[in-house]
């Protein structure tokens, strides 16, 4: 585990409120994002946003 996902589990152990994580430690998440992105991920984001653009091309 990276220094930066040990350092967001330790604030995430005690409550925290969405708008603050998002606010307060935006760049903890994001370099724990980067630091467990793998060529799988990108896949299911690919999938994810195909799927996503069938659905709003049905709706219109």
């Amino acid at each position: 585990m990276s220094d930066t996902a040990a350092g967001l589990r330790r604030h995430l152990s005690r409550t925290l409120t969405a708008t603050e994580l998002l606010t307060s430690h935006l760049a903890d998440v994001h370099q724990s994002y980067l630091d467990n992105f793998d060529p799988i991920s990108v896949l299911f984001f690919a999938i994810g946003a195909y799927a996503a653009f069938r659905t709003a091309r049905k709706a219109a």
